[in-house]
């Protein structure tokens, strides 16, 4: 290191900046001059004077050498710019420290599947989201505030039916009959009721459409508001016995309509459920119990079940097909 890197390396912190104002004052004074010859070109033929006196302020024995001020300008840069970087570095490196802290990752998966998995239905949405009501318009003589009020007590009627603990596991039906007719039986409230040793092991999925339209009086019923739902529903289940298939996932596949008899002093919500008719093919379901018309996982000494039935479920997620068709397997008491 030569004397003046020496002289500079021991400098105080104050000596520092004293130096670096000078610096900066320097490069303003500088400034204009510099410019004033890039603004000035001289005339052609002519050449810039050599030996021409430096300007009022600049002394030629001290900051206005150039190899000195080259110096001075280069280490104040660098201090400069090393200062800058060092905390510029520090500040990231503290940021990204506190945004890793403070935003949580993805979740990691624990490898554990669900019984949706490798099925349509692990896209769907639980039933209390995925059963979608259509736009609720002027029907007929009702209006939409009516058809409105009339889709929302079917959603609820389906939803009870078909999801509901108290329906599915203790088979009361008491809150599904308070919201139908009271012409109708137990039988054709159509409820899912789950056979003994089966229990959900995941809220129920749905999909599939509903529709509503008017229909006008015959002369065997009088006008009223139809709802027809074409759904898929998804039931993964648990069973305390020893089941066939290893994936413990039935389908119930539905042509369900429901009917609304509105009077001129009754509004939808408090209009009662007419169920007239629910068509359903069943995939992966016990022969034995469905014949009883319960729904549950199949037993492996299922009595209703034909041999060598097989457990194919080709087509249960697709709502194009038809269910009318026999239940493929069992034998029908």
């Amino acid at each position: 290191m030569d004397d003046e890197g020496r002289r500079l390396a021991e400098m105080s912190d104050d000596e520092w900046a004293k130096r670096m104002k000078r610096l900066e004052r320097q490069l303003k004074r500088a400034k204009p001059r510099f410019s004033a010859r890039r603004r000035s070109s001289p005339e052609r033929g002519s050449s810039p004077e050599r030996g021409s006196s430096p300007e009022r302020g600049s002394s030629p024995g001290r900051e206005s050498s150039p190899g000195r001020g080259k110096v001075l300008l280069g280490v104040g840069i660098f201090v400069v710019a090393a200062a800058v970087t060092g905390v510029g570095l520090v500040r990231h490196h503290d940021g990204s420290t506190r945004n890793a802290a403070e935003t949580p990752g993805p979740s990691q998966s624990t490898g554990a599947s669900g019984p949706f998995d490798g099925t349509p239905a692990r896209s769907w949405h639980n039933a209390t989201v995925g059963l979608v009501m259509p736009p609720a318009g002027q029907a007929g003589p009702y209006s939409a505030a009516t058809v409105k009020g009339a889709l929302a007590r079917a959603r609820a009627y389906l939803l009870t039916a078909r999801t509901a603990p108290a329906v599915l596991v203790r088979h009361d039906l008491n809150a599904l009959a308070a919201l139908a007719t009271s012409a109708v039986s137990r039988t054709t409230l159509y409820p899912t009721l789950l056979a003994p040793g089966n229990t959900l092991a995941a809220p129920v999925r749905v999909s599939g459409s509903v529709t509503d339209s008017f229909e006008a009086a015959t002369e065997e019923f009088s006008e009223h508001l139809s709802v027809t739902g074409n759904l898929i529903w998804a039931y993964a289940l648990r069973a305390t016995y020893a089941v066939e298939q290893p994936q413990p996932l039935l389908i119930r596949h539905e042509h369900i309509k429901l009917d609304f008899y509105l009077d001129a002093d009754m509004d939808g919500p408090q209009a009662a459920v007419y169920p007239v008719s629910d068509v359903e093919t069943v995939y992966s379901m016990d022969c034995g119990y469905a014949n009883d018309r319960l729904l549950g996982l199949p037993r492996v000494n299922d009595p209703d079940r034909e041999p060598a039935a097989g457990g194919s479920t080709k087509g249960a997620f697709d709502p194009e097909q038809p269910v009318d068709r026999p239940v493929r397997g069992c034998i029908k008491r």
